[in-house]
């Protein structure tokens, strides 16, 4: 009898603790089934608040099976859990769409700020987009976001353009440290794709100039990725491990992608590593010619070596329709380390490295004059960025601040250029190495309740080293050649000091303002060398730059925003714009020892009204820019001479030089609403006008109209989108003169307009399975982007298969 009264307690003893360990939820993202963690869960019944952990797990306490939850998190729709609920099961939350009084976190001045506290328009581009879109480079995620315009000189590149300003004059940043260094130039750039994106958490796009917050360079704006941070355990002596595994592969350009990663973390340790590795083939344009042209882009014959009679031959391509010579290979490494050294002190050590192939320089390789290949060998050799930075934040309440946040970094960048003629054995080869340092010390402080006060410091150093030769084919010997940068060595240094003020002036309007001061100082050397001789052999330039903003959003009624703001930005003259010799198009640009920064004075006012109860969105964005001293190439001569010989052809001389004025207006529209549950829509249309006052020609970069719109369609694990990007067209009488719109790429009266229909899906099998599909391009459209010299991917089905676990 004693034994069956100790089984009975054992038993029910049993069943206790297994209620006991059922009375808990997972909450998930319905998109990405990511974990969804400090959501606050509310008792309707007692009040009684609890949040959920790292990995969405949420233990109710003082909880009753009778009692009813709701589920409030910033970033999704508030959901109920009911009665009988809480039984170990999984709860799936849907997006919020962006609200007046929420959205997303970003940060500025060191501050984490929600979206809508922002006078500036910033969109932001989230995980669960950058899964859905599945993009191959962190350029194309841009493009196909449908707010940033992207230029292609060769498939393994993208240049972002944001109100008509691009390259140099538009800032990179990775994690809170800038990417933009001493030699990014004026014309296009392929430094984004550089960025995994398979490892990013949130790309923040912040449009019009921005040098208050950022520095340098932010004449147009800002791209910040940020990556993904590793997770610490909850519970002490506890550890958390995640990690996702991803192959993908794609028919326009035979792209074969494969991903893993990993975090493990402890109760104050954590780690997170990422590898991605991609193949990528000869890229396939589009076959549906709708602007009528039966040639445009097509490539009949392209270079190539013959190896038994050791010289260049010209090849037929037997199918002109694939671009012989864009396929490229990348591999991208991120490893992070996160310490939660006290309560009050945590550090973050992030380490990135990134390399390629050869990456072949279409818009050139393509160049056939007469019949034959103007180049049989023009590639970047591997781009390889290695990124260290370590970060202390510190949350601890004194009287110069409650919280600070200091980051140290250190980058080198490696680029090298190839050329080779069509039909010589000589081939020249520049190599760059830019070495950066960097520390940045940002400091928030509350005065009361209605005032923040947010100021810091920025060091940055550039060390950049350039050589150059020149190889006979099938011989070791090399041979001197110019370089492209200072062959004697050159640096660039900034310091600068800012601060941020956000006032709250009543229930309706807040104010923001900030100011930054900057000296920058560049150092170059010019050796003797037997090209040309310059009236000087050093520059030595002292610059300094003084910019301001003030914000003012002011809230009529509840369902009304109106946000303005004025301010200006500036760029300092880098080794790039100083130091450069190059030939291009018939014009050979040498250095200068006269430039002063370029300066950009911006205004934008912007509208936003909620409708349907909030579950839709209107915005309306107009902005005028003022550019002042831009750096513009400018004949000139050299010893008496006007022109010169560089890279083996003699071209006319000139100069940077600040020399012209611009403006630039324009105005964005957008529309976003979730019609139900399951259904939302959204269309977005950009306008962008931008001209030279002084000599009254069109201003270089100006993209045409564009413009997407789309429906989201989700239920029960399924995600997809429907979609639709539009390109208008740009005639050739807007293109700017001097070569940077590349006219000789378009069609003789400029790009015709082009849209495209999308198709994006994600399906969890699972939750540790998900299948994802796309459709890019579904009617095959051939046309190429304004600005660009590669025809872009015709029909394009991707698959996908992501495990997470």
């Amino acid at each position: 009898m004693p034994n069956l009264r100790a089984a009975r307690l054992l038993m029910w003893a049993v069943l206790f603790s297994q209620a006991l360990a059922a009375q808990h939820i997972v909450l998930l993202d319905q998109q990405t089934r990511e974990p969804v963690h400090g959501a606050v869960a509310t008792n309707l019944r007692n009040g009684t608040i609890d949040v959920s952990d790292y990995n969405g797990k949420l233990v109710p306490t003082n909880y009753l099976p009778t009692d009813t939850l709701y589920i409030d998190e910033f970033q999704h729709r508030g959901a109920f859990v009911l009665p009988g609920q809480v039984d170990g099961r999984d709860i799936y939350l849907a997006a919020e769409l962006i609200t007046f009084d929420g959205g997303p976190e970003i940060t500025v001045y060191g501050r984490s700020e929600r979206l809508s506290e922002l006078p500036n328009k910033i969109d932001v581009i989230d995980v669960g987009a950058i899964r859905l879109k599945n993009p191959q480079t962190s350029a194309d995620l841009l493009s196909q976001a449908g707010n940033v315009f992207v230029q292609k000189s060769q498939m393994g590149g993208g240049s972002p353009v944001l109100r008509g300003f691009e390259a140099n004059k538009v800032l990179l940043v990775v994690d809170g440290v800038r990417m933009n260094n001493a030699i990014y130039r004026s014309g296009h750039l392929q430094n984004a794709i550089t960025l995994d994106p398979l490892i990013l958490k949130q790309v923040e796009v912040v449009f019009g100039p921005s040098s208050v917050a950022y520095g340098s360079d932010a004449l147009g704006g800002v791209v910040h990725y940020r990556t993904r941070d590793p997770l610490l355990g909850e519970q002490r002596g506890s550890n958390e491990a995640t990690g996702n595994l991803l192959a993908r592969i794609s028919s326009a350009n035979q792209e074969k992608t494969f991903h893993a990663d990993v975090a493990v973390g402890y109760e104050r340790l954590g780690f997170l590593t990422s590898v991605t590795r991609s193949e990528y083939g000869n890229l396939r344009m589009g076959s549906n010619r709708r602007h009528g042209d039966e040639t445009w882009g097509l490539l009949p014959v392209y270079g190539a070596y013959d190896p038994e009679s050791r010289s260049d031959v010209i090849a037929e391509n037997e199918d002109p329709e694939l671009q012989v010579g864009t396929g490229y290979d990348q591999l991208d490494f991120t490893q992070k380390i996160l310490l939660r050294a006290s309560n009050t002190v945590s550090w973050k050590a992030n380490f990135q490295y990134s390399t390629s192939s050869n990456i072949p320089r279409y818009d050139q390789l393509s160049d056939i004059r007469g019949g034959v290949p103007r180049w049989a060998e023009w590639y970047y050799g591997p781009q390889q960025r290695v990124f260290f930075s370590l970060q202390s934040v510190i949350t601890d309440t004194t009287a110069l601040y409650n919280s600070a946040i200091v980051t140290g970094a250190y980058q080198r960048i490696d680029e090298t250029r190839i050329k080779r003629r069509f039909g010589q054995t000589a081939r020249e080869v520049q190599d760059e190495d830019v070495w950066v340092y960097s520390l940045n010390a940002d400091f928030e402080r509350n005065l009361g309740s209605l005032t923040h006060f947010n100021y810091g410091v920025e060091l940055v150093h550039n060390d950049v080293t350039s050589s150059a030769w020149s190889e006979i084919l099938g011989s070791r010997e090399r041979g001197e050649v110019a370089t492209r940068y200072p062959n004697g060595g050159s640096s660039l240094s900034s310091a600068a000091a800012y601060f941020g003020l956000k006032r709250s002036l009543g229930e309706k309007t807040d104010l923001k303002a900030g100011a930054r001061y900057t000296a920058g100082r560049l150092r170059a050397a010019f050796d003797e060398n037997p090209f040309y001789t310059l009236p000087f052999d050093a520059v030595n330039l002292s610059r300094n730059a003084l910019t301001g903003s003030l914000g003012l959003i002011y809230r009529p009624a509840k369902t009304w925003k109106v946000a303005a703001v004025v301010g200006n930005a500036f760029r300092l003259p880098n080794v790039d714009d100083v130091g450069k010799v190059r030939e291009n198009d018939g014009f050979a640009l040498i250095p200068t020892d006269q430039l002063g920064p370029e300066y950009a004075y911006n205004g934008e006012l912007t509208l936003e009204k909620s409708l349907m109860g909030g579950r839709a969105q209107i915005a309306l964005t107009g902005f005028y820019t003022l550019l002042r001293d831009a750096i513009v190439a400018r004949n000139t001569t050299l010893n008496g001479q006007d022109s010169i010989e560089v890279e083996g052809a003699v071209a006319r001389i000139q100069t940077n030089q600040n020399a012209s004025q611009a403006q630039v207006y324009g105005y964005f529209a957008g529309f976003s609403a979730e019609l139900t549950d399951r259904w939302n829509c959204y269309a977005r249309y950009n306008f962008t006008y931008g001209q030279e006052t002084e000599s009254n020609v069109p201003l270089a970069h100006i993209p045409p109209v564009f413009a997407s719109a789309g429906m989201n369609y989700s239920y029960d694990g399924f995600m997809g989108e429907l979609s639709v990007l539009y390109n208008g067209a740009k005639s050739i009488d807007r293109y700017a003169p001097g070569g940077t719109d590349n006219a000789d790429a378009a069609l003789a009266d400029g790009v015709p307009a082009w849209w495209t229909l999308n198709l994006n899906a994600t399906y969890f099998i699972s939750r540790t399975l998900q299948a994802q599909f796309g459709l890019e391009n579904i009617l095959d459209v051939h046309y190429r982007t304004f600005a660009s010299g590669i025809s872009a991917p015709g029909r394009n089905l991707i698959l996908g298969l992501r495990a997470t676990f």
